[in-house]
């Protein structure tokens, strides 16, 4: 025997469902609103070069052509002097020949490439790093010639003024071959590279 139906009761069958939403389902810790889900801080690169690295081009752009006329002139004058003396050997004079032409071809490179180390060209710093290491050689064998070349005899620097200036030419010009390797290698001149390379 059923009991009797309120007859004012709504019938569950036709009554609407009160329906929520769907809640997400969320693994691990809850999302904060407003925050990125993968936030990283983002690295600082550099718009502008490093002082040190502009520094280091313009000092081999300036350079780097001072010194090969002060080489052709040295050059010049050196074997104007050997010729005064009568019969000359022409290989030394040849081989000083190249290696001043040499010299001035290296510092026209050195300007082409000047531009692009400052840009941070990757490829340009090698080829300046290249040019200066070549140069370097030459400078430390033109200095072992030249010491071999007085003969013991150092008055003749005093003598011969274009002789002070093939010194003090060879002085500087170690000192900023090996300054401009210093520079191109520094911490944040690598860093400016690495950043515009990637670019």
């Amino acid at each position: 025997m059923t009991s009797p139906q309120n007859p004012w009761q709504p019938n569950q069958q036709f009554a609407p469902q009160q329906q929520y939403p769907a809640q997400p389902q969320q693994f691990g810790y809850p999302q904060q609103h407003g925050y990125p889900q993968h936030a990283y801080p983002q690295q600082h690169v550099p718009l502008t070069p490093p002082g040190g690295l502009v520094f280091a081009s313009w000092m081999g752009a300036v350079w780097a052509p001072i010194s090969a006329v002060l080489h052709l002139v040295g050059f010049a004058i050196s074997t104007m002097e050997i010729l005064d003396y009568g019969s000359a050997p022409v290989l030394p004079i040849l081989i000083n020949g190249v290696l001043a032409l040499g010299v001035a071809a290296c510092a026209v490179f050195w300007v082409v490439f000047a531009g692009g180390l400052r840009k941070g060209g990757n490829s340009a710093r090698v080829t300046l790093v290249v040019l200066d290491i070549a140069w370097m050689l030459y400078l430390l064998y033109a200095a072992v010639m030249f010491v071999l070349s007085l003969d013991g005899d150092f008055g003749l620097i005093i003598d011969y003024p274009v002789l002070l200036m093939s010194i003090a030419d060879l002085l500087i010009s170690l000192t900023a071959t090996v300054l401009f390797l210093c520079l191109v290698f520094g911490k944040n001149a690598n860093a400016y590279v690495k950043a515009m390379t990637g670019r």
